[in-house]
């Protein structure tokens, strides 16, 4: 009986991608090496360049952004040698956020745009959504806000049109967020809970814990600290429970911006600490 490695390295990526998207990152990262290694093992590039984007993605969501960015430049030099435009258009649009990440804005636009750029010569829609709403966030930073909405409604737009709720959720949820820092609240809160309602039906965790984050900072925002608390509150459940150090940190430094506001100073204390202590781990 033959035995088929290249299927065998196939099926642990597979795994991987499932307990990825469940947000079990650990789980996630322990499948993508076993697959890695049997990939390196029959000398499928391809296979290789798949699974250390994959890696590259669980890291990111880590916020281990070094090690993400790490794995991305490797996967792209592999996709480059073997002449693989698809891959090449994922990892250029998978590199913009990270270089974002770490500050480098710069790089970040270049990669977007060059995400861009691949992506329409290619007809991939799926990636173009992604990369109209990276650029949708290089202008949000920028302050031109303008660009920022179109960019966002342009990737919301392709999203919707191939049926890609995970695109939806993500591009619902930027878009409540670009209307909170415009302080139009309704608009916001609109927004949010279409993010929300789309990343319960598919079962992403990440997504919901993400979601509840920005409803609860809209909620704080607009001075109604109880009903924040509260869905903060459960936000940092769920991240706790998938072990996502991005949402902890995000719902803590709520929490801790809510209670400062109230004046419970000592309560505000407590969570900026332990928001640090999560930023302090991740470096």
């Amino acid at each position: 009986q033959i035995v088929d490695n290249e299927g065998i390295a196939s099926c642990l990526n597979n795994i991987g991608v499932i307990y990825e998207s469940l947000s079990s990152y650990e789980k996630a990262l322990d499948y993508y090496k076993k697959s890695i290694k049997i990939q390196k093992e029959i000398g499928d590039k391809k296979g290789m360049a798949k699974c250390l984007n994959n890696i590259g993605i669980v890291n990111r969501g880590l916020c281990n952004y070094e090690k993400a960015l790490e794995n991305y430049l490797k996967s792209l030099k592999i996709n480059q040698e073997i002449g693989n435009k698809q891959g090449i258009a994922n990892l250029y649009c998978n590199i913009g956020p990270i270089y974002r990440d770490l500050g480098n804005y710069d790089k970040a636009l270049e990669y977007d745009r060059k995400a861009l750029k691949l992506q329409k010569e290619i007809g991939d829609k799926k990636g173009l959504a992604i990369s109209f709403s990276n650029l949708g966030s290089f202008f949000m930073r920028s302050g031109d806000f303008d660009k920022a909405i179109e960019y966002y409604h342009k990737a919301l737009g392709v999203d919707e049109e191939i049926g890609f709720k995970r695109g939806i959720a993500a591009s619902n949820m930027v878009i409540g967020h670009f209307y909170v820092e415009r302080c139009d609240f309704e608009n916001a809160r609109h927004y949010f809970n279409k993010a929300l309602k789309t990343v319960q039906e598919i079962g992403n965790k990440t997504g919901i814990a993400s979601c509840l984050t920005n409803i609860g900072y809209l909620l704080g925002k607009q001075k109604n600290y109880s009903d924040s608390d509260k869905i903060l509150n459960k936000s940092l459940g769920i991240a706790k429970k998938i072990g996502d150090p991005k949402r902890l940190l995000e719902a803590q430094f709520c929490l801790a911006s809510n209670f400062y506001h109230q004046q419970k100073y000592t309560k505000a204390v407590i969570h900026f600490k332990k928001a640090a202590g999560i930023l302090e781990q991740t470096r």
